[in-house]
């Protein structure tokens, strides 16, 4: 579960540079929620400057692909982070090999151009990117 006043996240890898388009994200139960997803590097296993970031948009239980101004990132180790107005639950799977996860307290819709988090390794969340090559 994803509860308010937090950003949550996992690290994301890209294999070949991009436009990324759209983050997106599987909700099992959306509660009327409305998102804010981001972007960042990662530097040393951690997020570090953010790179884009969506408006804040009601979500769904399901897929949410959430569009952004197209951005150009090269290939390599990025933080895909979310804030919610409400708990939300983000499907999960059990992982031999999971995902390094973030979390950060916030203010909604408030990403920092530098994020300082919690690093740690949890299950793999159902974050995603969206782009073109």
């Amino acid at each position: 579960m994803a509860n308010t006043g937090y950003q949550f996240g996992e690290t994301i890898s890209v294999s070949t540079a991009i436009t990324v388009t759209k983050l997106g994200a599987l909700i099992t139960n959306a509660n009327s929620a409305k998102a804010t997803l981001a972007l960042y590097t990662d530097v040393s296993g951690s997020p570090s400057a953010l790179v884009v970031q969506t408006a804040s948009t009601s979500i769904q239980t399901g897929t949410n692909e959430i569009a952004l101004p197209a951005t150009h990132v090269v290939a390599g180790t990025y933080w895909l982070m979310a804030e919610y107005t409400a708990a939300v639950d983000v499907e999960l799977s059990s992982c031999d090999n999971c995902q390094a996860v973030a979390t950060a307290t916030a203010s909604y819709a408030a990403f920092p151009s530098k994020l300082t988090a919690t690093t740690g390794t949890g299950s793999n969340l159902a974050y995603y990117v969206v782009g073109t090559e």
